[in-house]
């Protein structure tokens, strides 16, 4: 419970889904975490922690708008003395074949996807650098290295991902900020539904899953213990590294 005691905590995408379960597993370890949402899902993750003893907020911004972002993160981080990890979790699929790529579409995933994780950190390095033991965690996809016929711009996006962490890691190891990303394989997530407005999104999952070496979906919840192995004080020589929790994919 207090491995992550008077440790502060800021997650995106804490709405549903894998950025929920790691916001409450940071809770339940003792942060106070921060939980972002775009549509303000989080605060009913925020309430339900608050409600089991827990230290958890909720603020609301969408990552595509990068002026929003910029004064949410600092009215965020102005509220406390220091930022002790940040999990950039968010994150958009839309896909597409190459023939049917839509460039705006493109965009939009490496916005949020990738220059959003970069704005917030960018943003989060001064109450970082405030913290002795600051960390940075990427949720990224094992997609980034085995691109999928109609999700290569997604793969591309989340690859792109994967060479920010590995470059900020170098950047800010002198620091002792360490940089890591947590890939994750097939979780059942809203991600699945938003891919085809729920028209067999289920049968997909089901059928992507027996293609894989350990045949069942990976839950949230074994994705957040990574990240809490990652920001913990065990992992402190890690960084410029991706676990990958993703059922023996490659």
């Amino acid at each position: 419970m207090t491995l992550l005691q008077n440790r502060t905590a800021l997650v995106t995408g804490a709405g549903s889904g894998i950025g929920s379960a790691i916001a409450r597993a940071l809770a339940v370890h003792g942060a106070h975490v921060i939980a972002c949402s775009r549509s303000g899902s989080a605060e009913s993750v925020a309430e339900d922690a608050r409600n089991a003893g827990l230290r958890m907020e909720a603020v609301t911004f969408d990552l595509e708008d990068e002026a929003a972002v910029e004064t949410a993160a600092h009215e965020a981080l102005s509220h406390h003395e220091a930022l002790d990890i940040l999990v950039n979790n968010a994150g958009i699929n839309i896909p597409a074949r190459i023939e049917d790529i839509c460039t705006a579409d493109a965009a939009r995933m490496f916005r949020v996807n990738v220059a959003a994780p970069m704005q917030l950190t960018r943003l989060a390095l001064p109450s970082l650098r405030r913290s002795p033991h600051p960390r940075i965690v990427n949720i990224g996809s094992w997609l980034d290295r085995s691109p999928a016929p109609g999700y290569i711009a997604y793969s591309a996006s989340k690859a792109a991902l994967l060479s920010f962490t590995r470059g900020a890691a170098l950047e800010l190891a002198a620091e002792n900020i360490t940089v890591n990303a947590v890939c994750p394989g097939n979780v059942w997530t809203p991600i699945w539904i938003g891919a085809d407005g729920n028209r067999g999104a289920r049968a997909n999952f089901e059928s992507s899953i027996q293609m894989q070496p350990i045949k069942r979906g990976v839950d949230p919840e074994e994705v957040a213990a990574a990240v809490v192995y990652l920001v913990c004080d065990d992992a402190r020589s890690i960084t410029g590294e991706a676990i990958y929790v993703a059922s023996g994919l490659r």
